[in-house]
C-alpha cells in the first residue's frame, strides 16, 4: 500500500469522543491542533503561523486506551496514516485531514507521564488484574502516577501547573495498590 506516514506532535483541541459499534469495533476521535511558530530576530520574539486541525482517530486496543489516557489539552506525539476526507453539510463542503492513528503518546517535553500495561483476558476486552480480579483502571492509573512522581522525588506539576498526587498514596490510590511498569 501507498499509504502517507505521519508523526505529529500538538495539544488535543477537543474532548475524546468513544463510540463502540454493533459488531464489538470501537473508536476514539479527537481534534489535534498544531501551531507551528518561528523566532523573529528582528523583534527578539517567538511568532506563531497559523493552526492546523487533524482530526485523530484511534481503533480497536488503541481506541480504549485513548479514551482512558487522553484529555483536552494533552500534548501528544501521534504517528499514523494521513488521509484527506472530502465532506459536505448542507451548503457547505469541504477537506478535511484525517490520521488513522497507530501509536499515541504524551509528549513528555511538556510534563511527567506514568505507564500502565493493560493485562488481555479475552479478545477485545483489556483489563488491570491486581490479586487475580480486575481494578477499576482510573484506580491503576492513580498507582501508575504515583510511583513514577515518588521516583522523581520533586515536586511535578502537571500541564495544567497544578501538583501531582500532594495527597497520601493510601488516599491517592484507593488502599495501595501495586503496580509493574513494563520495562
Amino acid at each position: 500500500m501507498n499509504d502517507i506516514q505521519v508523526v505529529l506532535r500538538g495539544n488535543i483541541a477537543s474532548d475524546p469522543r468513544f463510540v463502540r459499534f454493533d459488531d464489538g469495533n470501537c473508536v476514539t476521535s479527537f481534534r489535534l491542533a498544531s501551531t507551528s511558530s518561528w523566532f523573529d530576530r528582528e523583534h527578539n520574539t517567538w511568532v506563531d503561523r497559523r493552526t492546523t486541525f487533524v482530526s485523530v482517530n484511534c481503533r480497536r486496543a488503541l481506541a480504549t486506551s485513548a479514551l482512558q489516557s487522553l484529555h483536552k489539552g494533552h500534548p501528544v506525539v501521534i504517528t499514523g496514516r494521513l488521509w484527506e476526507r472530502s465532506w459536505a453539510k448542507e451548503e457547505r463542503s469541504g477537506r478535511t485531514l484525517e490520521v488513522e492513528a497507530e501509536t499515541v503518546g504524551h509528549d513528555l517535553t511538556f510534563g511527567v507521564s506514568a505507564f500502565t500495561r493493560f493485562t488481555r483476558r479475552h479478545a477485545g476486552q483489556e483489563t488491570v488484574i491486581r490479586d487475580g480480579q480486575p481494578i477499576e483502571p482510573s484506580d491503576a492509573n492513580a498507582a501508575a502516577v504515583y510511583e513514577a512522581v515518588r521516583e522523581i522525588e520533586a515536586p511535578v506539576a502537571d500541564v495544567s501547573g497544578f501538583h501531582v498526587l500532594e495527597d497520601d498514596p493510601e488516599d491517592a490510590v484507593g488502599g495501595g495498590i501495586s503496580v509493574s511498569r513494563a520495562r
